[in-house]
């Protein structure tokens, strides 16, 4: 924009309207300015200013024309149709866009030159820092997956922590920026923060070192009393009624309320928080907690829900909190339950009670862990017919708060690969006369229907893979690539080979994939692979089941087998309405 110095004319009706200015040849306008709507306004420093001729909404009752009222303005660019009123203190080194509507507010200022949270150091997983990430306005749970999770692999970690050094550096400035639409009332302290597009922070007690990636499709708001310091929040999230956040990371979609209070910990897409505690924590996608009195520590978690009163330990008081915990997808906290760091807990796994024996129970999916007379058992596969786990799947997709620009990768698959592979190792394992099995107690019969239970589950896996191919055409049998066969791993929501993970690793190491943005367009494509690289899984495994590969097979043996498909289906189906049934009290 073009902007020119004031008449003299203009400055003598500003001066009437209660406006003044240490030097009124720094406060510079575009052509078609007009003073009418400016009123006890005081200008230091270098100012530009746009028009004011537009109405705003401040909500669906109230219109207000837009124009700077009782307030003091030093070193802004105020871009055209904003409305400032009743500013306590002051605004300064900020560019304001247009359609900006700010109201009631005490300071909103930049100090010094500042990234707006970007790079900022958060000590996720373990609080002694072996396991930070530093955190930035697009990162993904994937690549902060790889800093947590490969730190004995020093190129890779420094190679990526430069990376982000860089696009640290690229975003510093000494001037603020609230961007397009944003509407900011009665708020109290908002200094070095970076507010996005049609971003709403009402009622904000402080924010400091931060950024709000809000969007128009996709709009961020902060609420009442709220107080959140070096952070990143990305857009669609809601926070709201006094929860706090120092250094932090808030992932897409969250959700957080009723005195939520959080430290060094980076939550997900569509992660949710009311009223309990989290403190150096990795809350991947979906993880949940609710309850007053529950705590989550020191771990690494996805699509989780803590109860009431879980709680975890990550110190035993003499070397300090060094420990912390590793679980996997569709963990279920019950309430009081209690879990004493190091532990790892398999995927879809139910913990009641209290288990202070470091249990490993990574290779055992869809589980009960319980105390009993005082020690931690294992009831493997009982969780995989439970309407509570398929009811978690299906809501999981219906509850995606994102936008179409979707940051976090996640496969909502309820049998993969990784799954199917963890329960083939358990079945092995089982198969001996061992009762301990990662620390935990798997009595007899417990065993004998784990190993039914995962026989089927693998069966319905391979059949179902199968039948969805087949609806395709008959070429689809065949395999399309040798990638995916081996070890698989869920990359807190996204499920990947490990062959295909260690070469992303090593081009990062080799500096191959030389940005940021590279690295994410890798994981989309491995994102958007899964269907082939699965087919390559379960092609291998098929073959070990049935002794045939499923292009090998006859015409009777296909129709055979998505016949027998159909009757597993059933069976599962049956199994989850014979499940539900017991929520039916007399």
């Amino acid at each position: 924009m073009n902007y020119r110095e004031l008449t003299a004319d203009e400055i003598k009706q500003l001066v009437q309207q209660g406006c003044s200015a240490d030097d009124w040849t720094k406060v510079n306008v575009v052509a078609d300015f007009s003073c009418a709507h400016l009123q006890n306004v005081k200008f230091t420093g270098h100012n530009r200013l746009g028009v004011f001729e537009k109405e705003l909404s401040i909500n669906d009752e109230i219109v207000v024309r837009s124009g700077i009222y009782n307030a003091w303005i030093n070193n802004c660019t105020i871009e055209n149709n904003v409305f400032i009123r009743n500013v306590r203190q002051y605004i300064s080194n900020c560019t304001i866009e247009s359609e900006t509507i700010i109201q009631d507010i005490g300071v909103l200022e930049t100090v010094g030159v500042t990234s707006f949270g970007n790079g900022e150091r958060i000590n996720v997983i373990n609080e002694s820092g072996s396991r930070c990430i530093p955190i930035y306005n697009e990162l993904s749970a994937q690549l902060a997956y790889l800093l947590t999770s490969f730190r004995g692999r020093t190129q890779l970690v420094s190679v990526v922590e430069s990376r982000i050094r860089d696009y640290s550096e690229k975003i510093k400035s000494d001037k603020g920026i609230v961007k397009f639409g944003s509407k900011i009332i009665g708020c109290n302290t908002i200094r070095n923060v970076f507010v996005g597009e049609k971003a709403q922070l009402e009622n904000v007690l402080n924010l400091t070192e931060g950024s709000i990636c809000s969007t128009s499709d996709a709009p961020t708001y902060i609420g009442n009393g709220c107080v959140c310091k070096h952070f990143i929040i990305q857009s669609g999230v809601s926070i709201n009624n006094g929860a706090l956040f120092s250094y932090c990371f808030i992932g897409q979609g969250g959700l957080f309320d009723k005195q939520f209070s959080a430290e060094h910990s980076a939550f997900f897409a569509n992660c949710q928080g009311f009223h309990s505690e989290v403190c150096s924590v990795f809350a991947g996608p979906y993880t949940v907690t609710h309850h007053k009195s529950s705590l989550l520590i020191a771990g690494m978690f996805s699509f989780a829900n803590a109860g009431s009163g879980a709680n975890q330990s990550n110190h035993a008081y003499r070397t300090g909190p060094v420990h912390h915990g590793i679980t996997e997808r569709g963990l279920k906290l019950g309430s009081d339950s209690y879990l004493f760091f190091p532990a790892r807990i398999g995927a879809f796994t139910m913990v009641t009670g209290r288990h202070y024996n470091h249990p490993d129970t990574s290779d055992f999916p869809f589980s009960f862990l319980i105390e009993k007379d005082g020690k931690t058992h294992l009831m493997p596969g009982v969780n995989f017919a439970s309407i509570g786990t398929w009811r978690d799947v299906q809501k999981w997709q219906q509850r995606d708060r994102r936008n179409k620009i979707k940051i976090d990768k996640i496969h909502f698959d309820l049998l993969n690969p990784f799954l199917v592979g963890k329960m083939q190792r358990a079945k092995t394992a089982m198969e001996s006369t061992k009762t301990i099995f990662g620390k935990a107690v798997v009595e007899a019969p417990s065993k004998r229907r784990a190993i039914e239970i995962y026989n089927f589950a693998e069966e319905l896996f391979l059949l179902e893979s199968l039948a969805n191919r087949i609806e395709k055409h008959k070429q689809a049998l065949e395999q399309n690539t040798n990638v995916g066969c081996g070890d698989w791993l869920d990359i807190v929501g996204m499920y990947c080979p490990v062959s295909v993970l260690e070469k992303l690793l090593c081009a990062i190491e080799k500096e191959e994939i030389k940005s940021l943005s590279e690295i994410e367009k890798t994981f989309d494509a491995i994102f958007n692979n899964y269907s082939d690289y699965a087919w390559a899984w379960v092609i291998d495994a098929f073959e070990k089941k049935y002794g045939k590969r499923p292009s090998q097979l006859s015409e009777k043996e296909i129709t055979d087998y998505i016949s027998h498909h159909k009757e597993l289906e059933t069976q599962y189906q049956q199994k989850l309405q014979l499940d539900a049934k017991k929520d039916q009290l007399d």
